[in-house]
């Protein structure tokens, strides 16, 4: 069950582009500290809500509460100095600049040095590799590296909640792993986190709770144990009959 603070949520949101409605009525929570996963095919509208979440979709009907405050009308600019931070889809490293430099961009709202170099340092022990290929640049890490970049860019926000789209897509199995088990460190230092992930399996054994998304709706929502024991879910995404 969720922490009695919650961090995140939405009541009834409608969202879409142009006259195409892509989510249809969704309420979802993320409770203070825990890891919740928003799973479900290509096309089911989990970007869409990651995106309405942040301020890039604006939600036609319902609310997106953070901290129990409305921000369905912030821009996304304010939205990084509130305490949100996305790891977006494609990861979006800037290959010309270094691993270091990547990084200096994540954290454009810290004036501080002193915490600047905190949050540095706090990368670093989580992604050892990024600290050995500081100097290098993002385009020439493999692409397990730079979704390191990417979801430690995001970090040096220091960020209340973390938005994590598509973390394992096009990564080698090994370093995905490697990935998600970061996200529990992640968690104990104070970071809320919603996973928007197409591998139903991997995110459900790294989450605390699940939503199972399916054409703009969310039939089916629980513990993440649970949901990998659920019979639709085997049949629909982990291939178990």
């Amino acid at each position: 069950m969720p922490s009695s603070e919650v961090t995140l949520r939405l009541r009834d949101v409608h969202a879409g582009y142009g006259k195409m409605e892509v989510l249809f009525g969704i309420d979802l929570l993320v409770g203070d500290g825990e890891i919740v996963a928003l799973v479900g095919s290509n096309g089911a509208g989990k970007t869409t809500t990651l995106r309405t979440i942040v301020g890039q979709v604006k939600a036609r009907a319902g609310t997106v509460e953070f901290l129990g405050e409305d921000i369905s009308r912030e821009p996304p600019y304010a939205l990084t100095r509130k305490g949100i931070a996305m790891s977006p889809e494609g990861r979006a490293v800037l290959g010309n600049l270094s691993v270091f430099e990547n990084l200096r961009l994540g954290a454009y709202t810290v004036k501080d040095s002193v915490r600047f170099k905190k949050e540095l340092e706090r990368v670093y022990a989580l992604f050892p590799r990024l600290k050995e290929r500081e100097r290098q640049s993002g385009g020439s890490l493999s692409g397990g590296e730079q979704q390191m970049l990417a979801v430690g860019r995001a970090l040096m926000s220091s960020p209340r909640l973390l938005l994590l789209d598509e973390p394992s897509l096009g990564i080698a199995p090994n370093l995905a792993r490697t990935i998600f088990a970061t996200f529990q460190e992640i968690r104990e230092e104070g970071s809320s986190i919603l996973i928007v992930e197409q591998n139903v399996s991997l995110s459900l054994r790294a989450s605390d709770r699940a939503y199972v998304m399916e054409r703009g709706h969310i039939p089916l929502e629980g513990e993440s144990q649970a949901l990998l024991e659920n019979p639709h879910v085997k049949a629909a995404y982990l291939g178990v009959a």
